[in-house]
């Protein structure tokens, strides 16, 4: 049996349908704007907590690096009083030791300082070895060959010295023999070739590919050396615009080759 309804009746239900419609739809858009304000809330409270973590880091950096300049001022200040001391005492080999420690210390503390010259390299590395001639009378000689044309050459800060500190600390093992260090510098139509070798024990075919792995390995490896540390910063600074080589055989001596390019990466 059909059961029909007045249009009045009809027209109330859809006015019902109608009005439910819109609750629904408005409590779907007070839900969404309510989520949208909690994702806001909670960016916001991250952005606060991220800029709170910020001003702490900068705090304590900025603490570290306050620390750092007292404690290189008390440095400076005792190297100058060891240095009158020894004065007094006639040990004037004491004296000029110190003189050139206070130089290396101030040039390594140029933190500041991403790229430098090539002169400012060799000076460092020269002031180095008279540390070490020092220590070493009369057991090793230097031979440094830098053409003036390469002196302003742009090179990473403190990237040779590692490279003869190995010399010393794998090279000349064997002190029964006097040995030599020689620095050399050539310009190459891609940029410049420098080369550093040394007169030491050398090292046999896997000893030279485990180094060749551990610089593979980079600087961040499990058992880095200053090789690798070397390596990573030319990369840093030249991106795959260089190459590092190193020849050696047994008793032979080491010798590391960088052929660099002629600018920092972009």
């Amino acid at each position: 049996m059909t059961q029909f309804y007045s249009k009045a009746r009809v027209t109330a239900v859809l006015k019902q349908f109608e009005r439910l419609r819109r609750e629904v739809a408005g409590f779907y858009a007070v839900q969404i704007r309510e989520d949208a304000y909690s994702r806001r809330e909670s960016a916001l409270n991250e952005a606060i907590r991220e800029d709170e973590a910020l001003k702490e880091s900068l705090r304590q950096t900025t603490e570290r690096v306050l620390n750092i300049r007292i404690n290189n001022h008390f440095l400076f200040n005792t190297l100058n009083a060891i240095g009158s001391l020894a004065v007094r005492e006639d040990a004037f080999d004491t004296y000029e030791a110190l003189l050139i420690l206070s130089k290396l210390f101030r040039y390594t503390l140029k933190a500041d300082d991403h790229a430098v010259r090539l002169r400012d390299e060799i000076a460092y590395v020269e002031d180095y070895l008279s540390l070490q001639k020092l220590r070493f009378v009369g057991d090793f000689c230097t031979d440094i060959s830098i053409p003036a044309e390469l002196a302003d050459f742009e090179m990473p800060f403190q990237c040779l010295q590692p490279i003869i500190e190995n010399a010393f600390i794998h090279g000349f093992r064997e002190r029964g023999k006097p040995f030599s260090i020689r620095i050399a510098a050539k310009p190459m139509r891609f940029g410049a070739l420098i080369r550093i070798s040394d007169s030491g024990v050398g090292m046999g075919r896997a000893a030279l590919r485990a180094l060749h792995e551990a610089i593979g390995a980079g600087y961040g490896g499990s058992n880095p050396n200053g090789l690798a540390m070397v390596n990573e910063k030319f990369r840093l600074f030249y991106g795959n615009r260089f190459s590092m080589r190193f020849k050696s055989a047994p008793g032979d001596g080491f010798a590391v080759e960088i052929s660099i390019g002629r600018g920092p990466e972009a």
